[in-house]
């Protein structure tokens, strides 16, 4: 039986994971073969394609219908290129001087919320964490 390559357009908008934005062609022949692997190679966000896929539910939206999944799903959770906590502290530090205001806007709440208590700690900055939607003026 062959394999084959999954194929992602993405729209523009912003994500992290393969999320309900992104196109997957020939999706149908690789999620509901058992002949397939899908292999998820980092962070999946909350709410997303990528991690309703890395979860393991048994049927997963693809264009508003729902998709059996058969395929085996592999995560490497290693190949993620995001920073921790200590790592973002550490890039701000030089520039935190600088800074009147810092928006979170990527990756999901809880983990948004702790870093946000622990940039107001370190450097007294105002953090916000936007809903979207949300507007601000900028001085």
């Amino acid at each position: 039986m062959p394999r084959y390559k999954l194929t992602i357009e993405y729209d523009g908008a912003p994500f992290v994971g393969l999320d309900n934005y992104a196109t997957v062609l020939q999706n149908e022949r690789i999620l509901s073969s058992l002949w397939n692997t899908v292999l998820i190679t980092g962070f999946q966000a909350e709410h997303t394609l990528g991690r309703k896929i890395l979860e393991g539910q048994t049927e997963v939206p693809i264009f508003g219908e729902p998709m059996r999944l058969r395929a085996e799903v592999v995560s490497l959770e290693e190949l993620s290129g995001h920073a921790d906590q200590r790592e973002l502290i550490e890039w701000m530090r030089p520039i935190a001087s600088g800074l009147k205001k810092v928006f979170l806007v990527h990756g999901e709440f809880a983990p948004g919320a702790a870093l946000a208590q622990l940039i107001r700690k370190e450097f007294g900055i105002e953090v916000a964490q936007p809903s979207r939607g949300e507007h601000f003026t900028l001085e």
